[in-house]
């Protein structure tokens, strides 16, 4: 059950978004420091003009550092909640893969103890709801339920109208 998960959106995609987005802050940067600039010449004609332009500039610049921060917090905030999720399912791929490797074991070395296949690097099994095959031979019902039972406990799942099929070639 090896497989490669592909998120919704690729490392690539958020770096993309990123720097997009620190583009869009250092485009707003330069935008408010050309206002500024502008501001500047008309505040020499007019000193007490330029007194209260001052405290406006500064309220607007704080407040563009604060909105820039924030978006900068946010930014991060999703970076870090599409790897939380991608680790969750990196985690539940493994535990999975896992469970399938772990089943395959068990499954082997009942085979062996039960003298069904000799060589465990050479067998095939062919497992159903319905029917069990080693080797390509059909095995009495029996012994499916109890390969049946095996595969229940170690995956807590019932086989149903699935298939397990386990082909080992050296």
């Amino acid at each position: 059950m090896q497989g490669k998960y592909r998120p919704e959106i690729t490392e690539e995609e958020i770096r993309r978004a990123h720097d997009a987005a620190l583009r869009e802050l250092e485009q707003q940067r330069k935008e408010i420091e050309k206002a500024l600039r502008e501001q500047e010449r008309t505040w020499k004609k007019d000193r007490k003009a330029w007194s209260k332009q001052q405290r406006e500039q500064r309220r607007a610049l704080e407040e563009a550092q604060r909105e820039m921060q924030q978006r900068q917090w946010q930014q991060i905030e999703q970076e870090m909640a599409a790897e939380m999720a991608q680790a969750r399912t990196l985690q539940q791929a493994r535990a999975e893969q896992h469970t399938a490797e772990s089943t395959s074991s068990a499954l082997k070395n009942a085979l062996l103890a039960d003298k069904l296949i000799t060589d465990p690097d050479n067998y095939s099994l062919e497992l159903t709801g319905k029917e069990m095959r080693v080797n390509g031979k059909k095995q009495p019902a029996d012994t499916h339920k109890r390969y049946l039972e095996i595969y229940r406990q170690k995956t807590g799942k019932d086989l149903g109208s699935g298939k397990v099929r386990i082909e080992v070639e050296n």
